[in-house]
């Protein structure tokens, strides 16, 4: 299905922008502010889009509903404090 290409493609997008924003604020990765701002106002956007694909339900295997009523996309176990209901 092309929803799932779709958004397996944006949610890796968004992984690797991801460590990258993380590792320029760490300092291992030299960039400068602005190229650091466009990053994160595009892995921002990546999220947004993410939550989007999740809510049109074009993606709802792998997702509970969190506070308010918003898609939460289940990446990996779940923390100790998560109660599924």
């Amino acid at each position: 299905m092309q929803a799932d290409s779709d958004f397996r493609r944006l949610y890796f997008h968004h992984q690797k922008l991801d460590k990258k924003v993380n590792d320029a604020e760490l300092g291992v990765l030299p960039i400068d502010d602005r190229t650091l701002t466009r990053m994160k106002r595009e892995k921002l956007l990546a999220k947004d889009r993410l939550t989007r694909m999740l809510g049109d339900g074009s993606r709802s295997a792998g997702t509970e509903t969190g506070q308010g009523g918003d898609p939460v996309l289940l990446v990996g176990p779940p923390s100790p404090g998560l109660r599924r209901g």
